[in-house]
């Protein structure tokens, strides 16, 4: 998804910081922030950035060496509404690929001053 780019980016170049909390069988392990560069972001983007962290720093979806089966990548908006993300398949050979390629289909944007983001 693509959010309109007149007038949308931060003054002088700024970006906002939005911290991203991480948790482990309802335990806080981890907070870590990621940055915008826009006042309205598309989840996508957000969501991307998240993964490539815990990607890199914890190993999800590493091949034969993975902890995590399942779990979720949550956006709470600043009026306390959230909406969330599958960030696993379902286990066995069910998996759908189109269902995944169209997860942000609705192109859902957030303030990126006001987002909260948690993975469990």
């Amino acid at each position: 998804g693509v959010p309109n780019y007149e007038g949308n980016h931060l003054d002088n170049h700024k970006s906002q910081t939005i911290y991203v909390k991480v948790f482990e069988n309802s335990k806080h392990i981890i907070t870590f922030e990621i940055q915008a560069d826009k006042k309205l972001v598309t989840a996508q983007e957000l969501d991307a950035k998240a993964r490539k962290f815990l990607i890199d720093k914890l190993n999800l979806y590493e091949f034969k060496g993975s902890p995590y089966e399942t779990g979720y990548i949550k956006f709470i908006e600043n009026d306390d509404k959230s909406f969330w993300y599958d960030l696993m398949p379902p286990p066995g050979n069910n998996f759908n690929q189109s269902k995944y390629l169209t997860m942000y289909s609705d192109n859902k944007t957030v303030e990126s001053k006001d987002i909260k983001i948690e993975v469990h």
